[in-house]
């Protein structure tokens, strides 16, 4: 089933086997995005565990049926739509507030790691059922050099 889909990759839900839960997979199939693979897959194992970016669970490197290299990024999957979490009754204003924040923490932990996301966009945010807020998709996401203003910018 498919969920989503970008220029490079393909979003398909998953069953996991072994615990039976659903998962995202993101399936990365075209030679010229291959290379980029390495330093998303790099920069996700870096920002595990910090809050308000997804997780990478996992990922796998695999050939299609026609021996085209196949990678699939495998992620939590607790999806909701913002109109399902509107019917809660929280205030709009409480609501937004509520997604800003969660947003700008993440952004704040992406930088605290000297990490910059670079396609920060609504379609590279998601809603989890508990209303909290995740930014995804980091392909095209940059480390930083280590520089004095860098520094001084993300902690000062």
């Amino acid at each position: 089933y498919l969920i989503g889909q970008g220029v490079s990759a393909k979003i398909q839900l998953g069953l996991n086997q072994q615990n039976k839960q659903y998962v995202a997979l993101k399936k990365i199939k075209k030679l010229e995005f291959i290379k980029n693979v390495v330093t998303e897959k790099s920069i996700q194992k870096k920002l595990n565990g910090k809050a308000h970016l997804l997780p990478l669970l996992d990922s796998k490197i695999t050939e299609d049926n026609k021996g085209n290299p196949v990678i699939y990024f495998i992620y939590p999957l607790g999806l909701s739509s913002l109109g399902k979490l509107q019917e809660k009754k929280l205030p709009k204003t409480l609501f937004f507030r509520h997604l800003a924040h969660s947003l700008l923490k993440g952004c704040i932990n992406m930088h605290q790691e000297q990490i910059v996301h670079l396609d920060l966009k609504e379609e590279n945010c998601i809603v989890m059922k508990d209303a909290s807020l995740y930014i995804i998709d980091f392909g095209t996401a940059k480390e930083l050099e280590s520089a004095p203003w860098v520094n001084e910018y993300v902690h000062g």
